[in-house]
């Protein structure tokens, strides 16, 4: 741990001996991919180019090589989440409203 984070990372080694907590350090363990992410995008984006020249069907990123973060997807809302929300924004702006009118009328 110390190699990664204090000679190939440039931590400050007294910080890392002394007062790094240990979830601080496995936190930061596991996001050492993220360091690199451009770099490894970059060549998978050139290993994809020599393979579709090469191939006759059509490649995608993916089928080159797949990275951790091609797995992480965006949270969707289903349409009840969508719906209850809309009711709550109404809600607050009515109240948002009422206080509005309460105020210009005084």
């Amino acid at each position: 741990m110390f190699r990664l984070l204090v000679i190939e990372r440039g931590f400050d080694a007294e910080y890392f001996m002394d007062r790094m907590k240990a979830y601080e350090a496995l936190e930061y363990l596991a996001s050492l991919h993220y360091g690199k992410k451009d770099e490894w995008e970059q060549a998978r984006f050139i290993a994809y180019m020599v393979g579709q020249v090469n191939s006759t069907k059509t490649l995608k990123l993916t089928d080159i090589i797949r990275f951790p973060w091609d797995e992480e997807q965006e949270d969707v809302i289903d349409e009840n989440e969508i719906r209850r929300l809309q009711e709550k924004t109404k809600l607050i702006e009515k109240k948002l409203n009422g206080r509005l009118s309460n105020k210009t009328t005084t």
